[in-house]
């Protein structure tokens, strides 16, 4: 998926490597339940992939401009 002239790659389950990973693209999924601490520590190691459940997001839906902005 593009939006904003950037690459999405979304998918149920969390990938390792994804199309474009390493060229900025970033990875949306679902399945792992995680805390909100997850797709942080994804950000501070670099890793551009994001737990978009809402159990990961403090019970509560998430735009699209707030993950590029959390990964900018």
């Amino acid at each position: 998926m593009k939006y904003q002239k950037r690459f999405f790659v979304l998918s149920h389950y969390p990938f390792l490597e994804w199309n474009h990973s390493f060229r900025g693209s970033m990875h949306l999924h679902g399945h792992q339940h995680n805390q909100s601490l997850y797709n942080l520590e994804m950000r501070e190691k670099g890793i551009k992939r994001y737990d978009v459940g809402v159990d990961a997001n403090e019970y509560r839906p998430i735009s699209i401009d707030e993950i590029i902005e959390l990964f900018d």
